[in-house]
């Protein structure tokens, strides 16, 4: 099974963002591969997000997707009066746009192509990955408030609205990060009971502490406690049968072995990063290819 992903497209970032999306297309059509696959952050404004999936329509392989953290952000604020939460876009909304438009959505359940099984999570952040040197400047209490001396916020502050049942009362992120993990979890549960010997899951927040870039200076590192958390890894580590996981959020790339599990980034990231402007060169650089 041939395997192409990437991750942060953010095509809402700026026109470069958008438009490589249809050399990313051309380069998925050349290397033809079995399973495509999105690991979050598409678009934060719904209508974009599914302006998006809609290009992919002439891609016939199996195209997977798991919701990153832009994703879930509400669209506006009148929206989140009306009770369009974090919550139910994640769970109703982009589960809604991925079958419309012929993408399976990893989150709420699992997948099997060819008898290999496909699980995944948005996944959360818990501050477990933050850089602990810095213990002694900034308390857990300074990383909810997601802001870096009042000069940087983190946007999910504004943006992320992760509800209660009641929808009066925002979730922690320490809460929604174990209900990614469960919800994790309770998937890889599923395949093995199933008898599956052979799964890859997709993430979007990363999973292991190794897959971090820590820099050991501020404000860089400060914002690596929102990079994931380290439960969603050790719910990874004790299924054996669980050969990649694949991941975004963090805009640089790599590879690296985890115990039993190949761990892999490969985010396209805005295009301010971007080391140059050839748009074909840099797709060939940005998606990973792998056979499985």
């Amino acid at each position: 099974m041939k395997i192409a992903f990437i991750s942060d497209l953010h095509v809402d970032i700026s026109p470069d963002n958008f438009k490589i999306i249809d050399y990313l297309i051309e380069r998925l059509l050349s290397l033809k591969p079995d399973v495509f696959i999105i690991a979050g952050d598409i678009a934060a404004n719904t209508h974009t997000f599914e302006k998006t999936l809609k290009k992919f329509s002439s891609i016939s392989c199996n195209k997977l997707l798991v919701a990153g953290n832009h994703d879930i952000w509400i669209d506006s604020f009148s929206s989140l009066q009306k009770g369009i939460t974090s919550g139910v876009k994640y769970r109703e909304f982009l589960p809604q746009i991925c079958e419309r438009n012929n993408f399976i959505y990893l989150g709420l359940e699992t997948h099997l192509i060819d008898g290999i099984g496909f699980a995944g999570t948005i996944g959360w952040y818990d501050y477990t990955f933050r850089n602990k040197k810095y213990d002694t400047i900034f308390s857990i209490k300074t990383y909810r408030s997601k802001q870096f001396r009042e000069t940087i916020t983190w946007n999910d502050l504004n943006f992320a609205y992760w509800m209660d049942d009641s929808k009066n009362i925002r979730k922690s992120d320490e809460e929604v990060a174990q209900e990614m993990e469960v919800s994790l979890k309770k998937q890889i549960e599923s395949l093995k009971g199933q008898g599956i010997n052979k799964t890859v899951v997709v993430t979007h927040h990363v999973p292991f502490r190794k897959m971090i870039l820590y820099q050991n200076r501020l404000p860089w590192d400060f914002f690596s406690a929102f990079m994931g958390s380290k439960g969603l890894g050790d719910i990874i580590l004790e299924e054996s049968t669980i050969t990649h996981v694949l991941c975004g959020h963090s805009h640089i790339k790599n590879s690296l072995q985890i115990g039993t599990v190949k761990a892999m980034k490969s985010p396209l990231g805005y295009s301010r990063e971007w080391r140059t402007k050839n748009l074909s060169e840099l797709i060939e650089e940005k998606l990973t290819c792998f056979d499985l």
